[in-house]
């Protein structure tokens, strides 16, 4: 880590998402890592201060997009034997047949369209959940003679 931003090292965040590694490259994480900071940021004026707190917040976020960039396709091969990308199935499975194939999704019962994205994977949905105490904020009104006219 810098003084003012966090540094994405693939192999660290490879021990912490042991999972993900056999799927995702490193050009690909560094890539997912780049729009990460795009949704949380990562310079000194961040929200999030504490930069191992912002290490947390942007290595699940790269868990996030890795896991949901692995599920909007699935490739395969074709009859022709040639590579074919198949759209996957984006959000959580909520119910699924057999007979007939039938699969549904939902969002979790998400408040917003921003929660119902982050809870499409396990760690979006533990990122959501981590950053909730950015939106609580409280007015301070000013002091009652603060308006006061001066003579």
């Amino acid at each position: 880590m810098s003084e003012n931003w966090v540094a994405f090292v693939f192999s660290d965040w490879g021990q912490v998402y042991p999972e993900l590694v056999p799927a995702v490259t490193e050009v690909v994480a560094e890539n997912l890592f780049a729009q990460a900071e795009i949704l949380l940021d990562n310079m000194g004026c961040s929200e999030v201060v504490d930069l191992t707190q912002r290490r947390v917040l942007l290595w699940l976020l790269v868990a996030h997009l890795a896991v949901l960039k692995l599920n909007a396709v699935s490739p395969g091969v074709d009859g022709e034997g040639k590579t074919s990308v198949t759209p996957g199935v984006v959000g959580r499975i909520a119910s699924a047949t057999e007979g007939s194939v039938s699969v549904s999704s939902d969002g979790l019962g998400a408040t917003s369209p921003n929660a119902a994205w982050y809870q499409q994977t396990q760690y979006g949905a533990t990122f959501w959940q981590m950053i909730q105490s950015l939106f609580h904020f409280e007015y301070i009104p000013p002091p009652s003679n603060a308006f006061r006219r001066l003579p």
